[in-house]
């Protein structure tokens, strides 16, 4: 369980390092394509704000709320009881928002080198969330039946 607990938290972690790429990048993408693609980087931008939003949430609800009630031998009856399945749901339909927004997560043909690193690292955040998801997964599953 503890490797559990370590690993997941190792994923979030590298999840908000890429976060963060991704806030400052945007903002620099607004500046130098506001003219030309304004309506398209506000719906990136407040889908990502959105998305990053319900990560943090869901990271800082695994990390402290669930763990600690864990450790406190605070157990839940049923997996479905967990309301960080619903986040995780919105998560979801985020990245799928963000995906149809950017195309498949392509920067404008017109766009510049940090466009293309922004499209590539919101994709690269969906992939690190599908990779620690399993891992959120066996938690959630081990927390419902008391298992250490």
């Amino acid at each position: 369980m503890r490797e559990t607990i370590q690993a997941l938290r190792t994923e979030n972690q590298t999840i908000r390092a890429v976060l963060a790429e991704v806030d400052e990048a945007i903002n620099r993408v607004i500046l130098a394509h506001y003219l030309t693609h304004e309506k398209e980087l506000e719906k990136e931008f407040l889908l990502f704000q959105t998305l990053r939003a319900r990560l943090l949430w869901l990271f800082a609800s695994e990390e402290k709320g669930l763990i600690v009630r864990f450790r406190q031998g605070i157990r839940q009856n049923e997996e479905h009881t967990n309301p960080l399945y619903a986040v995780q749901n919105e998560i979801d339909t985020g990245f799928l928002a963000i995906r149809k927004v950017t195309d498949g997560y392509r920067a404008p043909a017109d766009g510049c080198a940090t466009y293309d690193a922004m499209t590539a690292n919101l994709e690269k955040i969906e992939q690190l969330y599908k990779k620690r998801k399993p891992i959120a997964e066996a938690l959630y599953q081990n927390i419902a039946g008391g298992n250490e």
